[in-house]
């Protein structure tokens, strides 16, 4: 019996497959990593910060925003404007957007529904610059569908040229958006 308990404390724990984006989350899909390693992606320094877009109206970050869903309020949506013209740079990382975001911003979500066959391969290539990068295939979900290509510049898109990331510019600052939050974590 205490040779059971001894084998049962020390064995390792399971792995979590659900995806938190939580910068404190070491399982697959948290950001962690992500989150340690931010000192050497931004070289004039970054401040994590839990505060809602309105709260940081008046600060001078940059912000980073990785999650699921991404239905930002009417409030939260002219604050963000107000900072992108200001010079501000933001990266929003969601599955899904709310549609008032996507009418104003011009785009659309196309929604993955198909479900990996055997025939397909299972991983991708995610073009960004000049690098390609492997990913599971089933891990994208949704990529974009842009009303005016003139508008946004495409900066990573998957094998099927589907835009994964894309950004475009207000006033003084830039927005990027990425469909598939995944790629962070």
């Amino acid at each position: 019996f205490v040779l059971y308990v001894v084998v049962e404390m020390n064995k390792p724990k399971p792995l979590i497959w659900t995806a938190t984006y939580l910068d404190g989350d070491k399982n697959p899909f948290g950001a962690f990593i992500l989150a340690e390693r931010l000192p050497d992606l931004f070289t004039n320094g970054w401040r994590k910060s839990r505060q809602t877009i309105y709260e940081a109206k008046d600060s001078e970050d940059n912000l980073l925003i990785i999650t699921a869903s991404f239905p930002p309020s009417e409030t939260d949506m002219e604050v963000l404007f107000q900072k992108l013209n200001e010079g501000t740079d933001v990266l929003i990382a969601a599955k899904a957007f709310s549609y008032p975001f996507m009418d104003t911003l011009d785009f659309e979500l196309n929604i993955n529904f198909d479900l990996p066959s055997l025939q397909q391969s299972d991983t991708t290539e995610i073009v960004f610059g000049k690098e390609r990068f492997s990913f599971n295939e089933s891990l994208i979900t949704a990529g974009f569908s842009l009303k005016d290509i003139t508008v946004w510049q495409t900066l990573s898109q998957d094998i099927m040229n589907q835009p994964l990331l894309i950004k475009k510019y207000f006033g003084k600052g830039s927005l990027t958006l990425c469909s598939t939050p995944l790629l962070f974590t």
